[in-house]
């Protein structure tokens, strides 16, 4: 029987890692900032539930992203305790970056003409990136 490859945990930690800085990046810029909330669509989820509270009261995305799973991550902590959160957080962190990075660069929407059309792009690469992640 041959010999068996050598495996290598810091290259698949990295990997995990780019495959998380990708998907969060893919979610941000194409799912929300550019598709979905220059036509005041609304996502699922916690970032579903910042774009309604930027829509009502003007918050950034990216803080109240933040600050909600910032509370899920405690509870999580207590009560699942610390193996699982450190890829999460890192996942939360630069979700957070990146919306809040794009917001603030507030570049023009990719399709203003068409709003199915972008919501339907932007809901395609925003699943791609969350399954990425």
């Amino acid at each position: 029987m041959g010999k068996l490859p050598e495996f290598s945990l810091k290259r698949f930690y990295v990997k995990d890692y780019l495959t998380i800085f990708l998907g969060t990046f893919m979610y941000a810029l194409g799912g929300v900032t550019q598709f979905i909330m220059p036509h005041k669509f609304v996502m699922g989820g916690l970032t579903g539930v910042g774009v309604l509270i930027n829509y009502a009261f003007g918050v950034p995305v990216s803080i109240m992203v933040l600050v909600m799973n910032a509370v899920l991550l405690l509870i999580a902590f207590r009560v699942l305790g610390s193996e699982f959160l450190v890829k999460t957080i890192v996942g939360v962190a630069s979700l957070t970056f990146f919306i809040g990075m794009f917001e603030s660069l507030q570049w023009q929407p990719i399709m203003t003409s068409e709003p199915l059309m972008a919501g339907l792009i932007g809901s395609i690469v925003a699943g791609a990136g969350g399954w990425a992640w």
